[in-house]
């Protein structure tokens, strides 16, 4: 089957699903916006736009299948991002964790130094028998 018979049968199956299509849409929409918790608001809605433009050519009606592959794609790709956002907060907590116990070091070093000085003050003031 070549790729003309292959758009030909997925135009044939998506005929009449239009408000299915656009169902699946509007939910994985609504599921992006919500993972996305809104930093991605403008994208989603282009894209569920554009899928649902893109499904409306393959079925001939205002909206269709390929909208909900589309929202399924943005669905995903918010999770990601919001995954990689969660990751990169949780990078930059270690990374203040590492600085505090690195300052605790120094400050512990100081004072072990200082300790040491004192010890060495102390020893040298003390009168030889």
């Amino acid at each position: 089957m070549n790729l003309s018979a292959l758009m030909d049968k997925a135009k044939g199956l998506l005929k009449g699903k239009g408000d299915v299509v656009n169902k699946g849409v509007d939910k994985a929409s609504g599921l992006a916006h919500k993972a996305s918790k809104g930093r991605f608001d403008d994208k989603i809605d282009m894209v569920s736009s554009k899928a649902k433009d893109a499904a409306a050519k393959l079925t001939g009606e205002a909206e269709s299948t390929a909208d909900a592959a589309a929202d399924n794609v943005v669905d995903l790709t918010d999770r990601a991002a919001a995954e990689v956002a969660d990751t990169a907060d949780n990078i930059a907590d270690t990374a203040d964790n590492i600085a505090d116990t690195a300052d605790n070091i120094a400050d512990t070093a100081d004072a072990a130094r200082d300790a040491a000085s004192g010890a060495a003050d102390a020893a040298t003031d003390q009168p030889r028998p």
